[in-house]
């Protein structure tokens, strides 16, 4: 007999309900450019830092100003892609008060709820 595919999903029956446990899809090679990225990113975010703390009165420090929350807000975007490749995992709760959702990343959790009648 032979033995189906496992997959990545972990499922456990309740007495209640059904709980379903999905890893976060992990690509190794954008785990491993992200990696390398993101110490290109931090190097350049001290140095910008830096250079905007040392700054005289100059034409183009309003750019280096908004291209420097522009460059930390793409790097903490990125951060949060690149922890949860590694951590992440969504929860799916099915049982008798609803379907749930439970996005969690450790000790960070998002839920969201769908409503019976919406489900088909």
């Amino acid at each position: 007999m032979e033995i189906p595919y496992a997959g990545r999903a972990t499922v456990t029956d309740n007495f209640d309900q059904v709980e379903i446990m999905i890893p976060a899809y992990r690509n190794g090679f954008v785990v491993i450019f992200l990696t390398v990225w993101l110490f290109g990113w931090l190097f350049f975010e001290i140095n910008a830092i830096e250079t905007a703390m040392n700054k005289q009165i100059r034409p183009l420090d309003i750019f280096m100003d908004l291209w420097l929350i522009g460059w930390t807000i793409g790097g903490l975007l990125a951060i949060r892609m690149f922890i949860w490749m590694l951590f992440g995992k969504e929860i799916v709760k099915v049982g008798q008060r609803g379907t749930f959702i439970i996005k969690t990343l450790r000790f960070v959790y998002h839920t969201e709820s769908l409503l019976v009648k919406g489900l088909s």
